[in-house]
């Protein structure tokens, strides 16, 4: 029997006259009779003596009762700790009569109760063994200790200016010729300027530091770029902040100048060789991003010395918003600045002359240290006049009462560049022969994409393919105060300072309006685009409910808006999702989505790991991977031959292989600020989100060959490899069928296309190694039909080699190109690999650094923070100098929970991280943060933070000027 139960014993007996108990009872008893015993824990003996007349007998039963196993609980409350507090030990047994304590705590414990322990700083064992009559038990638990390491990435060509305004930061002064900062060759820096008694509180608050000066080694026609993200020309000098760009020789005489009042200063390098570059403040306090590259095409109205314009004369012309030049007399400009008039009058553009004493008058307006300036700089005779034309012109500009005022430029004819940002983009559109696939069609109206995000945010570049769209977040509770309504476009919201604008990233990536001289092209850039808001534009985040209510709408299916669109979209874009496999309910919903002739594009996700996302994971979904500059694995992407159904450009932003002066990201359509004061600019992001949009945009582009074509067929022509390249083992593999090849899908779509000429196609069109990298792929294709063999491969510099890899017979597929700088000086090196094919030639232009002290990549000192939701202040702080590639950081004293990373430095010293031109990153991409659970030990949270290289106002025109953006407040 079980211990504690009661047995019923019976007994009889004859001529007995009294009978006596013993053993496990005792007492008289009856000569007949029954009773039950009490609870019995052991084995027990019932004895019973009976007497009569004839004598004694005796009578026995053995009860057996099973053994009493000893058993011993413990828990602890919390089971992971913050280091340095407790927790609550609790615990119960059964079977024992004393327990006794070792490990993290000691001594004799009742057998069941409950204790607070020491303050815990390490991982610690507490053992509880109790022993009772039939043996012992033991109870073991450890309480972890919360923490969380990671790593962060550095891009290989970031640089931060060594005298910024952080007190924390390292110091060293580069104001002058002797001290300027050496920089490699491509670079991104970020760095700081101001006035003295301007801008926050810091190192360089009271002196100020009006000029940076920084060395490199150039090549002929890259572009020195310097954005500012606070430019505001409306504003007086008392309070506009204002930067310009000088270049120099190697003695320190000015080759060039920018001398604007927007947000974009570009100088382009006349000649190879070593130059001064001078960040030259001309009023406020401003944080700036300078970048060293090839040529980007980026858009700069500021005017330059390198410009052709009359000295001495400028034009003055209607141009600000609300001023017209028919009330501007010619009186005033001469009253108050000295000017005269040579034409015109005040009904129409006048010509004025500068008056002799207009250097006087510029130095009068300048902003107080003018004196204190960087040392050893010249200006050549040649170039006086023009810089105090220009100088002048700043002047006038500061005036709000004056209207448009410019040089007197001398036009000749030229071609004006379309989409001039689409250079930035070449690297991820060549990767998928999109430039091929454009030949043939470049997107057809008709053709819908649903952009199932965080909404649209009106965009010069997105305005002409929008359609029609949906508000679907049902919490009243969000960004724009309502429920679901007609209002797709993305309120953002000041999220630490700044909105995530993902949709409006996404939207560019898909259909920016292409061939409208401005910003990016799209993947297909004349489709529509249905904008679909499910996610708020703080967090990124939203509802499963909410985004399945938008897919619906896209498809054309009964949802709660009690509305369907005018017509349905051809493609849906999810780049979005959460963790886990799809279940055979959702797989049944895309189902019904795919039956109504549409497409569903996904996101991977960005966990870095095999683990399935959903909806990526889903049948009938096609889910897109993320792949670097260098055709593999993103280091973020996540990945799986099982689930993934192919691979896309993501970008890898820690790197710049293509030497342009930006990081290797997805440049495209983006936002700043938030409610009504959004600003439509261009940024660069990485992540799966930015891969999914090109395969929804190629899919667009088949649509647009063949409307008639099918999911199934899209599905199939995949499996057969129609619509990818392999860039693994033979075969899909974790990355699916391999990277989408824009041209192979639109000819596999069918339809009536032109036959097209072999072309050859060499991607990437140009490599930058800095002074590091010693080899890198190309790769060389047909971007025709018909047939094409390269006849000949050839290289300008002895330091160059190119080697075919993995060719076909006609010589088309995988070059290996490597540099060699033995025996070379220090100094910038370019070169060009040839190809020579039977349909012409094309090459790669390689430029290569040899280094001569330009230092490690380094972004500046950061603060890696923990926020507990998004907001503006860390929950917690550690600090670190990101200098290296890779730099671990390290939280030991942490609260269970979760919690956002991010990182960023404050250049400015305003207690804010992330501003605009600050670095910035988060985990796992800056652009798609996830909580990270902290309930002991974490460990791999790794990430990359770089300068922030969003083109503003520059890009957009001049009269656009976003304001400065706050990131998210550090820690005292």
């Amino acid at each position: 029997m079980q211990p504690g139960q009661g047995v019923q014993l019976q007994w009889t007996s004859e001529f007995a006259t009294t009978c006596q108990a013993s053993g496990a009872w005792a007492g008289t008893r009856s000569p007949d009779g029954s009773e039950l015993t009490g609870p019995l824990e052991a084995d027990s003996e019932f004895v019973l003596t009976c007497q009569g007349p004839g004598g004694t007998d005796r009578a026995s039963v053995t009860v057996f009762v099973e053994s009493a196993t000893p058993t011993v609980t413990m828990t602890a409350n919390p089971a992971s700790v913050r280091a340095g507090t407790s927790t609550v030990l609790s615990w119960s047994s059964s079977g024992v009569t004393r327990c006794t304590a070792s490990g993290g705590w000691s001594g004799e414990r009742p057998v069941s109760g409950s204790e607070t322990t020491a303050a815990i700083n390490q991982p610690t064992d507490f053992i509880l063994e109790c022993s009772g009559p039939d043996g012992s038990a033991t109870a073991n638990l450890t309480v972890r200790v919360n923490s969380l390491q990671g790593r962060v990435f550095v891009s290989a060509i970031s640089r931060s200016d060594s005298d910024v305004n952080d007190f924390s930061a390292p110091y060293a002064e580069n104001d002058s010729l002797l001290t300027a900062q050496r920089l490699p060759n491509p670079v991104i820096l970020g760095g700081y300027v101001n006035e003295p008694g301007r801008g926050p509180d810091g190192r360089s608050f009271l002196s100020g530091d009006l000029d940076d000066i920084y060395f490199a080694g150039l090549t002929a026609g890259q572009v020195v770029e310097l954005v500012i993200p606070s430019a505001d020309p409306s504003l007086p000098d008392s309070e506009r902040d204002d930067v310009d760009l000088g270049l120099y020789d190697a003695a320190g005489v000015l080759v060039d100048e920018s001398i604007g009042i927007g947000q974009v200063e570009q100088l382009t390098v006349p000649a190879t060789g070593n130059y001064y570059i001078r960040v030259e403040l001309y009023s406020g306090a401003a944080l700036y991003r300078l970048s060293i590259g090839q040529p980007t095409g980026t858009s700069s109205s500021s005017p330059t010395l390198g410009d052709a314009f009359v000295p001495g004369q400028v034009v003055v012309v209607p141009g600000r918003p609300g001023r017209g030049i028919s009330d501007l007399s010619p009186a005033m400009p001469g009253t108050r600045y000295g000017l005269s008039l040579r034409a015109g009058n005040s009904g129409r553009e006048m010509l004025m002359a500068m008056p002799e004493e207009a250097s006087a008058a510029v130095r009068l307006h300048k902003p107080a240290g003018e004196g204190v300036r960087a040392a050893g700089l010249t200006v050549p005779a040649d170039l006086e006049s023009k810089r105090e034309t220009l100088r002048y012109i700043k002047l006038l500009r500061s005036d709000p009462e004056m209207p448009g005022v410019f040089p007197n430029r001398i036009f000749r004819a030229s071609a004006v560049p379309n989409d001039p940002l689409y250079s930035t983009q070449r690297w991820h559109y060549e990767m998928i022969q999109l430039p091929a696939a454009r030949d043939v069609i470049t997107g057809d109206r008709d053709v819908v994409v649903a952009v199932v995000d965080s909404g649209i945010v009106s965009h010069p570049d997105l305005d002409g393919n929008r359609v029609e769209g949906f508000d679907f977040i049902s919490d009243p509770a969000n960004a724009d105060g309502d429920g679901i309504d007609p209002d797709p476009n993305d309120p953002g919201c000041v999220l630490g300072g700044g909105s995530s604008s993902h949709g409006t990233h996404v939207s560019g990536t898909v259909s920016a309006v292409t061939g409208n001289a401005r910003g990016v092209a799209g993947v297909a850039g004349n489709v529509s685009i249905m904008p679909l808001r499910v996610l708020d534009g703080c967090e990124g985040s939203g509802t499963f409910y909410d985004v399945l209510q938008g897919v619906r709408y896209a498809a054309g299916l009964p949802n709660d808006s009690g509305r369907l669109p005018v017509r349905r979209a051809d493609v849906i874009n999810l780049s979005l999702g959460g963790e886990g496999s799809c279940d055979a309910g959702l797989s049944s919903f895309f189902e019904s989505v795919r039956l109504q002739g549409v497409t569903v594009v996904a996101a991977a996700g960005n966990s870095g790991t095999s683990a399935a996302s959903v909806p990526a994971d889903c049948a009938g979904v096609l889910s897109v991977a993320a792949v670097g500059p260098d055709r593999r694995r993103a280091y973020y992407s996540s990945f799986g031959a099982d689930w993934v159904d192919l691979a896309a450009p993501g970008g890898d932003m820690r790197v710049d292989s293509n030497g342009d002066g930006a990081p290797d990201g997805v440049l495209s359509t983006d936002a700043t600020g938030g409610g009504s004061d959004r600003e439509p600019v261009y940024s660069i992001q990485q992540g799966t989100s930015m891969a999914s949009p090109h395969v929804a945009g190629v899919i667009a582009l088949m649509r647009s060959v063949n409307p008639a074509l099918a999911p199934d067929d899209i599905d199939t022509l995949l499996a057969l490899g129609r619509l990818t390249d392999d860039i693994g083992e033979p075969g899909p593999d974790a990355l699916g069928t391999g990277l989408i090849n824009a041209f192979k899908a639109v000819i596999a779509a069918g339809g009536d296309i032109p036959e097209l000429p072999p072309a050859l196609s060499v991607t990437p069109s140009s490599l930058n190694f800095g002074d590091v990298g010693t080899q890198a792929d190309v790769l060389v294709e047909n971007g025709g039909t018909g047939s094409l063999e390269i006849t000949g491969v050839a290289v300008t510099q002895d330091w160059i080699t190119a080697t075919a890899m993995d060719v076909d017979d006609a010589g088309l597929g995988r070059y290996q190109i490597r540099v060699d700088r033995s025996g070379l000086s220090p100094g910038v090196y370019d070169g060009r690999v040839a190809f020579q094919s039977s349909a012409g030639a094309s090459s790669v232009a390689v430029l290569m650094q040899v280094a001569d002290g330009t230092g490690t990549a380094d972004a500046g000192y950061q603060y890696v923070l923990l926020l507990s939701d998004i907001g503006t202040v860390g929950t917690e702080q550690v600090e670190l100098l990101a200098r290296g590639e890779e730099v671990e950081y390290g939280f030991g004293a942490l609260d269970q929970g979760s919690y956002f990373v991010i990182a960023g430095t404050d250049m400015d010293n305003d207690g804010f991280i992330c501003d605009e031109a600050e670095a910035c990153g988060a985990y796992p991409v800056e652009n798609d943060p996830v909580r990270v659970t902290v309930d002991g030990p974490v460990s791999g949270i790794d990430f990359t933070s770089v300068f922030r290289t969003g083109v503003q106002g520059g890009a957009l025109g001049a009269e656009s000027r976003p304001g400065a953006q706050k990131g998210f407040r550090r820690r005292d």
